[in-house]
């Protein structure tokens, strides 16, 4: 109600009444705001938990079986995903720091981001070795400025020549004023050999639903998805390996579209960093 001539027609105990009512409105709003962020959070924490103990449980549980295959066919894409170029609509986006680039847009998805380093013959490392590095979760903030914290949420053994773990992984602000974006991840890897010897190492990165509450996550980020993360590391015929970064993020949220795309170019800088400290380390 406005002050003046309104106000003084209203008689003592409705003057007295509207304080509590305006309270009482804005715990209402308060309360309902408080829900939506509970639900909207309920939402983003996952429907999905494995059962080890059963491999096709019943009432509704995901087998385990279903990580396994998740994680290997994320692994069989990225392999593909490394050997595409431009026909596949890669378009080249020059070197830095002695690493290739290229970028992709499908329709309808968001900006696909591809990186490649080598390592000569005479580092006399192999792709088992360089991918142990980066498989070890408590290197990352070794190698990956845009990395804040993170911890394992479950490990799995190895099964059908695929290893798989589900980690929780939270990433610094893209700009000012914007909320980071977490992430639970299903994260798998694959030892191979290949025609002449030659061996290849590949791990893939997905979101994945959990349907247990994870009560020491980041309060400060913004749950995003990673569509197909990862690293595929390739023995070549002169004895040195290529190693290739492919990276699709949906931010789910109103990020500017070209803050995402420089963000997104620039993190594939961490692959000079990985070749530093992997052949320093061996």
């Amino acid at each position: 109600l406005e002050s003046g001539k309104r106000g003084a027609g209203v008689g003592p105990p409705l003057r007295l009444a509207l304080p509590l009512l305006h309270a009482s409105f804005c715990f209402y709003t308060a309360a309902v705001g408080a829900f939506g962020v509970l639900a909207s959070k309920t939402r983003m924490q996952s429907t999905l938990t494995p059962d080890a103990s059963n491999p096709t449980p019943a009432g509704g549980r995901t087998p385990l079986k279903a990580f396994y295959e998740k994680g290997a066919s994320g692994c069989e894409k990225l392999r593909a995903l490394a050997a595409e170029g431009v026909a596949a609509k890669w378009k080249d986006i020059g070197s830095t720091h002695g690493i290739e680039r290229w970028v992709r847009r499908l329709a309808g998805e968001p900006l696909q981001t591809k990186g490649r380093v080598f390592f000569p013959a005479k580092d006399g490392l192999g792709p088992a070795q360089i991918l142990d590095y980066i498989w070890d979760e408590s290197t990352k903030k070794e190698y990956d400025p845009e990395y804040e914290q993170g911890f394992r949420v479950a490990d799995y053994p190895e099964e059908n020549q695929t290893a798989v773990k589900v980690l929780y992984q939270a990433y610094k602000t893209p700009g000012l004023g914007i909320p980071g974006r977490d992430f639970i991840i299903l994260t798998a890897r694959q030892d191979r050999q290949q025609d002449g010897g030659r061996s290849r190492a590949t791990m893939s990165v997905q979101s994945v639903d959990w349907s247990e509450e994870l009560t020491n996550t980041s309060k400060h980020h913004w749950r995003g998805k990673a569509m197909l993360c990862g690293f595929d590391c390739e023995s070549l015929p002169d004895g040195g390996v290529q190693v290739t970064y492919i990276e699709q993020i949906d931010a789910c949220g109103s990020i500017p579209e070209w803050l995402q795309r420089q963000g997104k170019i620039r993190h594939l800088d961490m692959l000079n960093t990985i070749k530093t400290n992997v052949v320093n380390k061996y």
